[in-house]
């Protein structure tokens, strides 16, 4: 684990996240979040029968899994990330896929993998968490056979996700504490960094789109209890005495009334998709 782990959380200690944050990181953030906008990271990289993928901070698996699906039994498919207990989840929830996954726990600036053995070198929102994002895409880089290419989603300004505006607002208001995370998860808005870093990493042939999409929950508090419980802020919140639980949860629905429904919580969200190609 590096020293800098605290860095990448946003000043937030390892030790506080939850043991079960992964569990619930699966069965609610993947279908409402990842999964979604997962497809459509996998849409763009284009990926064919008996393709070799590299799903980088995989998380739970989902990207991963896509990719199988895409790939065939001719393909492989491995998830690298730095924390094991995503692994761990990973392993149980891709139990059935074919072609089976090679799950790899490693920091993705040193990836333990040969040079030139995979097609396509995907990331979902994971690459501005990385200390050092260029050191992090040129393993990717060296990963990947000449020609091949690498595809990564950042999220676009919060300020196209009023309902995280609100959430961090609170926050910000009710445990100053935990305010660091979501802005590390909104922290690589302008699309001509990305392009300059994957430029600077030895990419050719880039191309930056914004996708734009929405995200939808049960309601407003189905959207509290994944966010605070499936992001490293969640260990810190649950140790708040219950009424200021309360106070943080009631500013967040004064704010996002507008985006409640018959069918419950949604809201608009953008993020950059970035392909580009090892020359």
């Amino acid at each position: 684990m590096p020293t800098d782990t605290q860095d990448w959380l946003g000043g937030i200690d390892l030790e506080t996240i939850p043991a079960n944050i992964f569990e619930t990181y699966e069965r609610a953030m993947v279908p409402a979040v990842f999964e979604p906008w997962g497809r459509r990271l996998i849409e763009t990289a284009e990926l064919r029968r008996g393709d070799r993928v590299l799903d980088v901070a995989c998380a739970t698996g989902v990207v991963a899994r896509l990719a199988a699906e895409q790939v065939g039994p001719d393909g492989s498919v491995s998830g690298l990330d730095l924390l094991g207990g995503m692994l761990e989840v990973a392993r149980d929830a891709s139990g059935e896929v074919a072609p089976s996954i090679d799950w790899i726990e490693s920091d993705a600036a040193s990836m333990p993998v040969p040079d030139g053995s995979f097609d396509a070198v995907l990331c979902q929102q994971g690459l501005q968490f990385f200390p050092d994002k260029v050191a992090a895409l040129r393993e990717a880089r060296r990963a990947l056979t000449t020609g091949g290419r690498v595809v990564i989603s950042v999220w676009r300004s919060i300020e196209t996700s009023p309902a995280v505006v609100a959430l961090q607002r609170a926050i910000e208001s009710h445990v100053p504490q935990a305010a660091g995370f979501l802005p590390m998860a909104f922290s690589m808005t302008d699309a001509d960094d990305l392009r300059n870093i994957l430029r600077e990493a030895g990419f050719g042939d880039i191309r930056v789109r914004i996708e734009s999409g929405a995200v939808r929950f049960g309601s407003v508090g189905d959207f509290l209890t994944t966010y605070l419980g499936a992001t490293p802020v969640g260990g810190i919140i649950s140790a708040l005495p219950p009424d200021d639980r309360a106070a943080l949860a009631n500013d967040v629905l004064a704010s996002v009334g507008q985006y409640v429904d018959d069918d419950g919580f949604t809201f608009p969200q953008e993020t950059h998709v970035a392909y580009a190609v090892k020359v």
